[in-house]
């Protein structure tokens, strides 16, 4: 599982950080950081559940320094054992290939609040309440 799922213990609900969770409920404007097929308009745009459309306000190429692409991310084996997250390249964990600049590329996406609750979603992220 992601680090995130073990930030406050294994058996906590993880939280949305606080700046997340102000700017939806202030409906602001969020950025999200796509990685993958995340990278691809056509793919988020396609992404909604129940085939709703999800609406970007734009999307560019994008880094992040100081962190790598890692497969650290539970997926669905054995179709799909792991999905990729960003790590910090201080991460203990050690990369199978060490690239000369430690960063992640990525695409920049910006989205309305509603659209990047869509995206989180798809993602397989809920409101932070545990699943019955």
């Amino acid at each position: 599982q992601s680090a995130l799922a073990y930030a406050n213990g294994p058996s906590k609900v993880p939280t949305r950080p606080a700046l997340v969770q102000d700017a939806i409920a202030a409906g602001h404007d969020l950025y999200y950081f796509g990685l993958g097929s995340n990278m691809l308009r056509s793919k988020i745009e396609n992404r909604g559940v129940n085939g709703s459309k999800i609406e970007l306000l734009s999307i560019e190429p994008a880094v992040v320094q100081g962190h790598r692409l890692a497969f650290n991310v539970r997926g669905f084996p054995p179709l799909e054992p792991a999905m990729g997250g960003l790590e910090p390249c201080s991460s203990p964990s050690r990369p199978l290939n060490k690239y000369s600049e430690d960063e992640c590329h990525g695409a920049l996406v910006l989205l309305t609040s509603e659209n990047f609750e869509k995206v989180m979603r798809s993602e397989g992220v809920g409101d932070d309440v545990p699943n019955p």
